[in-house]
């Protein structure tokens, strides 16, 4: 979900890692904790969000609109960018 609302996938500069905070017994229950980063083609902008929640294709989107409001948009997503086009293919 959080890739998918991106927009993304092999040739964006995103990524993403969740955890079971607690899920030592590796149970797989419990609520979910999403680390994501979007970052410019050229590496210089790079934005960071964290969030929580149960619903883990809910917390995907959510993290994942966090992120590209805080970049002012899909605009940064964009390949006619020129923040994602300064990178060499």
């Amino acid at each position: 979900a959080w890739l998918g609302e991106m927009g993304g996938g092999c040739d964006r500069p995103v990524g993403a890692y969740a955890t079971i905070p607690g899920d030592d017994e590796g149970s797989g229950e419990g609520t979910l904790h999403l680390t994501a980063i979007l970052a410019s083609g050229d590496g210089r902008l790079v934005l960071r969000h964290e969030d929580d929640g149960d619903d883990p294709v809910e917390l995907g989107r959510r993290v994942a609109r966090h992120l590209l409001d805080q970049a002012g948009g899909d605009w940064l997503l964009d390949e006619s960018s020129p923040l994602v086009s300064s990178v060499p293919a």
